[in-house]
């Protein structure tokens, strides 16, 4: 969005929240100095599994290939994180850019999805707690909520590493009313508020 000039610089001395911000969410490559961006919140995607009805959990990405999960899996409906975790099965960076490492997590993909049940990236937790589906893939805050209404519900950190990511704010330019959003963004930074 910054090389497409669609982001306008941050005017830093509106944003007194910037002082709450832990230093390991800020200045990260995507942002140098973060002229662009203020950190909303993070996590990581892994694995979700319900202990109760998979007899055998799976500890790595590449397990989600075993026959037994077929049709009782629910999946990000987010291409980095479905595509990241295939390039980890691979051994590859989930950032990687190689057109060939992208094509044969293409193939690897290919051999899996149909054996997704559902992909639900608006509450993947809701079919984990109504039975629907057994396991698959999903983000820390909705793992959290599903073992709170069922304890047997839980969050594997995968053998290959877990997905970290970020959400930030950022401003477009021309916003039209770029001091409410200074004034949104510090009110929803505050710790008691967050």
């Amino acid at each position: 969005m910054v090389r497409q000039g669609l982001l306008q610089e941050l005017d830093k001395s509106k944003l007194p929240s910037l002082a709450n911000m832990d230093a390991n969410y800020m200045n990260l490559a995507f942002d140098p100095g973060n002229k662009y961006t203020v950190p909303y919140q993070a996590g990581m995607d892994a694995l979700v599994v319900n202990n109760d009805k998979v007899k055998n959990p799976p500890k790595s990405w590449a397990d989600l290939w075993n026959p037994e999960y077929a049709g009782r899996m629910v999946f990000l409906d987010d291409s980095r994180v479905v595509i990241g975790m295939a390039l980890l099965t691979l051994g590859f960076d989930i950032n990687t850019k190689d057109p060939a490492q992208l094509i044969r997590q293409r193939a690897k993909l290919k051999e899996l999805i149909p054996n997704v049940k559902l992909f639900d990236s608006d509450s993947p937790k809701t079919a984990l707690i109504a039975g629907d589906v057994d396991l698959g893939i999903t983000w820390t805050g909705e793992a959290f909520t599903a073992h709170q209404e069922n304890p047997a519900i839980n969050f594997v950190y995968p053998t290959e590493g877990s997905i970290l990511w970020q959400d930030n704010w950022a401003m477009p330019v021309g916003a039209p009313h770029a001091d409410a959003a200074y004034a949104w963004i510090n009110y929803t930074m505050q710790g008691d508020i967050f």
